[in-house]
C-alpha cells in the first residue's frame, strides 16, 4: 500500500523520532454478507491491523489485553460473531504499545486510519472523509506540519467490495511482486510467517477479549456524596 509505505519511510528516516505508540483502526459500514462464517472479529478483521503494527514497529508483542462489545451491527445481521466492536492493546518491548480498534458499526462509511506517535511528532494515515477516493498522509512535529501527501484512488464501481477502492492497488502490487520474484528465483519481501504471526496474535487476542462483565463496576453517585468542596 503506497500510503503505508510512505508512512514507513517517514519513520525509517526518523521524521518523528522514536515511535512509542501505533494505533490502527478498521471500521466497516455494513454487516458481513449473508451466509458469512466469522471465526471472531479479531481473527477476521484485526489480523490486518496487527500485521500492519508488527511491520511498522518491527517488534513482536509480549502481552495482550482487550475489550469487546455487541452494539449495533449484531441487531441487523444473521451472522453470529463474538463481538461487533473490539479494542486490542499489544504491549511490546522498549516502551512501545500497539492499539487496534475494529468495528462493524461505522455506518457513515468505510474507515481505515493509522497513527504513529513518536518522541518528536506524529504520522497520520487516512483521515476519514466524504471523499473515499483520496487518502492523506500527514506528518507533524513539535513546530507543526513536516510533510503532507495526498494519494488518489481508483473508483472501481459499486460492483466490488468497498475496501477494494482503498487497497486495490496494493493487491495488484502484491501479485506483481510475487510473479517478479518467481521469475527471478528471488526471495519474497514477505512470506507465510508474517501472516501466521499476525493470525496467532489475533487468536490469542480473541481469548484475551473481555466483555462488559470484565469491566470494573462504578457507582459515581455514591462516591460523589462523600466529596466535600
Amino acid at each position: 500500500d503506497a500510503r503505508l509505505l510512505w508512512a514507513k519511510a517517514l519513520l525509517d528516516r526518523g521524521a518523528i523520532g522514536a515511535p512509542f505508540k501505533i494505533v490502527s483502526i478498521l471500521e466497516d459500514p455494513v454487516p458481513p454478507p449473508e451466509g458469512y462464517n466469522s471465526s471472531g472479529i479479531l481473527s477476521d478483521m484485526a489480523v490486518h491491523n496487527i500485521d500492519e503494527i508488527l511491520w511498522l514497529g518491527g517488534q513482536q508483542p509480549e502481552r495482550l489485553a482487550g475489550f469487546g462489545s455487541l452494539l449495533y451491527n449484531q441487531q441487523h445481521t444473521d451472522v453470529k460473531e463474538d463481538f461487533d466492536d473490539a479494542l486490542l492493546q499489544m504491549y511490546f518491548p522498549e516502551d512501545l504499545i500497539g492499539q487496534v480498534t475494529v468495528s462493524r458499526n461505522h455506518v457513515a462509511g468505510y474507515r481505515n486510519e493509522t497513527w504513529v506517535y513518536g518522541t518528536e511528532g506524529l504520522v497520520h494515515v487516512g483521515a476519514f472523509s466524504e471523499d473515499s477516493l483520496s487518502v492523506e498522509v500527514e506528518a507533524f512535529g513539535r513546530r507543526g506540519s513536516i510533510e503532507r501527501r495526498e494519494f488518489a484512488l481508483r473508483d472501481y464501481g459499486a460492483e466490488v467490495p468497498f475496501f477494494i477502492e482503498r487497497f486495490g492497488p496494493a493487491y495488484k502490487a502484491e501479485v506483481a511482486h510475487y510473479i517478479d520474484q518467481c521469475r527471478a528465483g528471488a526471495p519474497f519481501a514477505v512470506d507465510y510467517r508474517d501472516g501466521l504471526r499476525a493470525l496467532e496474535i489475533a487468536m490469542v487476542g480473541s481469548g484475551a477479549l473481555q466483555g462488559r462483565e470484565g469491566g470494573v463496576a462504578v457507582d459515581v453517585g455514591e462516591r460523589s456524596r462523600d466529596i466535600r468542596i
